[in-house]
């Protein structure tokens, strides 16, 4: 929702080429419908084509939201992550980058304002971070800027291990940082918290983050953070706690 607006987001298989060389076009539809006013809803579709949608993300004040669509790559016979974003009010969708490998740790998260956004890529064996960083008056990529790219290589066990699963995401209220859970049932000392910390990253030559290693038997399983605080579900026994 954004305002007194409601957006709706649909991805469906293209029928008519299911069986045809197009077999990975899914249409991604989106609904625009205000609340009393039935007879203004539209629809938007969008032609992609992908294999699934990996991660979307939604700017909670503007609307905006962005997609990491799971692709063939044509490379070889794996797969490509593929990142879009669409702008509610002018209407348009751009693709603002691609990755040669994917992985299902993969994340996008877009800030609360909608001024940035941080790309997770955890594909072996060079997982990496981005952030991008937007300014609405530059009408090229709907304002969207490569910010900074930085390698995750050196940055934990936990973070470049396969067996290590991506569970939960949240940004904070303000947009300053971005955090990324991860868990492994095998080895219960490679789970941990990944902190991207954008303040730092304007101010630095690359991304800015932090690894905070936690044990798997009492890492939170999942987050939401705003600005009532930051909430977090408990691994065992399904308590939510609230810190801060």
């Amino acid at each position: 929702t954004c305002g007194d607006e409601v957006w709706l987001a649909f991805v469906a298989t293209d029928v008519a080429s299911s069986w045809g060389p197009n077999h990975d076009r899914f249409e991604l539809t989106l609904v625009h419908y205000v609340p009393g006013k039935s007879d203004e809803a539209a629809l938007v579709r969008f032609p992609l084509f992908l294999n699934s949608i990996a991660g979307l993300s939604v700017s909670e004040q503007s609307g905006h939201f962005a997609i990491l669509a799971r692709a063939r790559s044509e490379r070889d016979d794996g797969h490509k992550g593929v990142l879009h974003f669409y702008d509610v009010h002018r209407r348009r969708m751009v693709t603002l980058d691609s990755t040669d490998r994917h992985s299902s740790r993969d994340a996008v998260l877009v800030s609360p304002s909608g001024a940035s956004m941080v790309l997770l890529c955890c594909a072996q064996p060079f997982p990496e971070v981005t952030v991008y960083t937007r300014e609405t008056e530059n009408e090229g990529m709907l304002g969207w800027t490569e910010s900074k790219r930085s390698s995750l290589t050196e940055l934990s066990r936990g973070m470049t291990w396969d067996a290590t699963n991506l569970v939960s995401e949240a940004f904070s209220p303000c947009g300053s940082r971005a955090l990324f859970l991860f868990h492994s049932w095998i080895d219960l000392y490679a789970s941990g918290i990944l902190v991207v910390d954008l303040v730092k990253t304007a101010h630095s030559h690359q991304v800015e983050t932090e690894w905070h290693d936690w044990h798997a038997d009492t890492i939170p399983s999942q987050v939401a953070w705003s600005e009532d605080g930051l909430f977090v579900r408990s691994a065992k026994d399904g308590g939510v706690l609230r810190v801060g």
